[in-house]
């Protein structure tokens, strides 16, 4: 769920950087015509984002019945996830009605960082329920989510190099003077 949701992350942000190109070139569109014109994008993150929203409803509905009596270490992120997804949803159905408003795309992003937030949070609560000694399985699931969150940290500071540099370079373009 969380690598579905930082895919889901992603994608929106094609999706916006593509809203910004068409206000750029096509300034009399309405931003839900803007919002029409987006390409591939726009279908890729909207039924990836149903993807989610059902591994969520199928995980917490899962994790449920599997474990007896939850800790509130585990009950709070499980309730927590519910409510975010249904937000998540709320939110982009919104946007694809009305057209991206800045707030909303604000709090829908604001929503899919903290569902990972709370992602992590579960997880972390679920292994400590465990017994103290880990199983092979959790070993390896733990090894490979080190190695994601090496990976992310790796895509942001790329990301901020690359972000600066676009940055820099719009500060540093010749004058031609006829």
């Amino acid at each position: 769920l969380a690598i579905g949701t930082i895919s889901q992350i992603l994608l929106g942000t094609l999706v916006r950087g593509e809203l910004d190109t068409l206000a750029t070139t096509l300034p009399l569109l309405t931003s839900i015509e803007r919002y029409l014109q987006v390409s591939f994008w726009r279908h890729l993150h909207f039924w990836s984002g149903i993807v989610v929203v059902m591994g969520s409803i199928v995980s917490v509905v899962m994790l449920g019945r599997l474990l007896q009596s939850p800790s509130l270490f585990v009950r709070i992120p499980m309730m927590m996830i519910t409510g975010l997804v249904t937000a998540e949803l709320v939110f982009g159905v919104t946007m694809s009605v009305i057209g991206p408003q800045p707030l909303l795309q604000l709090f829908h992003l604001w929503g899919a960082v903290l569902l990972v937030a709370v992602l992590v949070v579960l997880y972390s609560a679920l292994a400590r329920e465990q017994d103290a000694a880990p199983t092979e399985l959790t070993k390896a699931f733990r090894l490979q989510a080190m190695r994601f969150g090496f990976a992310i940290l790796g895509m942001g500071i790329i990301a901020g190099v690359v972000i600066h540099s676009a940055e820099e370079s719009r500060t540093n373009i010749p004058m031609i003077s006829i």
